[in-house]
C-alpha cells in the first residue's frame, strides 16, 4: 500500500502551483496596470489607470448594501433621543435614506402605525399604539436619569427565583413574600446609611457620552449625523 504524502509536502505542492499560476501573470511595479477580469467584480471604485494618486476600493457590493442598510435601521431606535417636537420630522428625513426594499418597507410601516402617527383608517389617522410622550427619553438622558424598566425586571425575575413554580401554594407564596420583605428591608436599610452597589463602570460612561452627545442636538445641523451617532455609540 503506497504512503499517502504528508501535509507540508501537500501544502507545498499547492504553494508551487500558485506561484506558477501567479507569475504567469506580469507583476505591477506602477499604479497604471488592468486589473484582470476575473477580479473585477470585487472592485467597488477605482480612479482610473490615469490617476496619479491612484485609489482602488475592493469589496461585496452586497455585504456593503446590507451593513448600510442595517445601519440606518438601528437609527429607528434612536429616535427616542431626540426632542418630542422634533421626531416626526427627523422620521421623515431618515425614511428618505433607507434602501427601498419589501423588508425595510414593512418595518418602517409598522413603526410609523405603532410609534409615530397611527394607523390611517378610512381616511382618519389614530393615534399611535405607543405615543411619543410615552418612548421619548431626550430629557432623561440628558440628566443621565433611568432610560428603561431594568428595576423592575430585575425585582420580577427576583421574585420568579424565590418560587421557582409559576402556581406556588398560599403557604409558599406568604413564605417567599416574607423573605423577600427581608430583602428589601436590608436594600432600605443600606440606602439609609448610603450604602448603594455602584453602577458598572461602562454604563456610566457610556450615559456621560449620551448626555454629553444630546446637549450637542441643538448646534447639530446634520440630524440625520446626529442619529447615526447615537444609534452607534457604545463604549471604547
Amino acid at each position: 500500500m503506497q504512503r499517502l504524502p504528508s501535509k507540508s509536502s501537500l501544502e507545498r505542492s499547492v504553494r508551487r502551483k500558485r506561484q506558477r499560476t501567479d507569475n504567469a501573470r506580469e507583476i505591477p511595479h506602477t499604479r497604471n496596470f488592468d486589473i484582470p477580469p476575473e477580479y473585477q467584480e470585487i472592485i467597488l471604485h477605482d480612479s482610473g489607470v490615469d490617476d496619479v494618486d491612484r485609489i482602488i476600493c475592493m469589496g461585496d457590493i452586497n455585504i456593503v448594501t446590507n451593513l448600510s442598510g442595517n445601519m440606518l435601521m438601528k437609527c429607528l431606535p434612536a429616535l427616542a433621543f431626540v426632542p418630542e417636537d422634533d421626531v416626526i420630522t427627523v422620521f421623515e428625513e431618515l425614511v428618505l435614506t433607507l434602501p427601498q426594499e419589501p423588508e425595510v418597507e414593512e418595518v418602517v410601516a409598522y413603526f410609523e402605525s405603532n410609534y409615530i402617527r397611527g394607523m390611517q383608517i378610512g381616511g382618519r389617522r389614530r393615534d399611535p399604539r405607543f405615543p411619543i410622550k410615552l418612548w421619548n427619553h431626550f430629557e432623561d438622558a440628558e440628566e443621565c436619569a433611568p432610560k428603561t424598566t431594568n428595576c423592575c425586571e430585575g425585582f420580577h425575575n427576583a421574585l420568579k427565583s424565590v418560587y421557582m413554580c409559576a402556581h406556588p401554594t398560599m403557604w409558599k407564596f406568604l413564605k417567599g413574600i416574607a423573605r423577600d420583605i427581608a430583602v428589601q428591608r436590608l436594600v432600605h436599610q443600606n440606602a439609609l446609611v448610603h450604602r448603594r452597589d455602584a453602577p458598572t463602570n461602562k454604563y456610566i460612561k457610556l450615559a456621560q457620552r449620551l448626555a454629553t452627545k444630546i446637549k450637542m442636538y441643538r448646534a447639530e445641523v446634520d440630524k440625520l449625523l446626529y442619529l447615526r451617532a447615537v444609534a452607534n455609540m457604545q463604549v471604547v
